[in-house]
């Protein structure tokens, strides 16, 4: 008789629990881009499948000999005003298997791994492109993204000040209270250009909708 293969599932909660370092995810991120344009990875683009009712659905599928593993890794969501309320617009789910034998090895509930690495890519970006004396952040939407690009820009630059700017005033000092106890400047504005004009770094976190207007002029 075959032996069952142990079989992992981690959950939303487990998964936000596990308490990594922002520079911990950023030196990961880097290890990532390196092996993959050194071959050592092999990545696919992302396919998208966008629906008539809001919604949509996004795969893509990466692999390392190096570390043995293959991730499939599937989000899901829908317009952020679609949304129910109280839950968020985006879900997310990975497979990790043996890179050899194929076998599935987890099942990874990913809404926070699809939180963090965005930031992780924003702190890499900084870590490299950023002046290194970078004191001021500006954000422009308060959401999710947002509250995890300020402990990741953190991570690799010295940012003291932050200024925010949300569509709905609320949202931003919702922000704001958050970050109240921890040693950093939070301003509000109701003008977004000046949280662009005030940034040594400026991060957009605009949702995804289709009702989405412009905030900005290039100009």
């Amino acid at each position: 008789m075959t032996e069952e293969p142990h079989f992992l599932y981690l959950t939303r909660g487990e998964v936000g629990n596990l308490g990594i370092d922002y520079a911990v995810m950023i030196d990961g991120v880097e290890a990532a881009f390196r092996a993959w344009t050194s071959g050592q990875a092999i990545a696919h683009p992302k396919i998208a499948s966008l629906t008539d009712v809001g919604s949509f659905f996004y795969s893509l599928n990466a692999c390392s000999s190096e570390l043995g593993y293959n991730v499939c890794h599937n989000s899901m969501g829908v317009q952020a005003e679609l949304a129910r309320p109280g839950m968020h617009h985006l879900n997310g789910m990975q497979i990790l298997s043996d890179y050899r034998t194929a076998q599935p090895l987890a099942a990874i509930d990913t809404f926070w791994a699809s939180t963090w690495i965005p930031a992780a890519v924003s702190g890499l970006a900084a870590r490299y492109f950023a002046r290194p004396d970078s004191r001021v952040l500006g954000i422009i939407a308060t959401g999710a993204q947002a509250r995890v690009h300020v402990p990741a820009l953190r991570a690799v630059l010295p940012i003291e000040r932050v200024v925010a700017y949300n569509r709905s005033r609320s949202g931003a000092e919702a922000f704001a209270r958050d970050f109240a106890d921890s040693g950093i400047e939070v301003e509000v504005t109701e003008d977004p250009r000046a949280a662009v004009e005030a940034a040594d770094v400026l991060v957009t976190a605009v949702p995804v909708s289709a009702n989405t207007k412009p905030i900005l002029d290039p100009a």
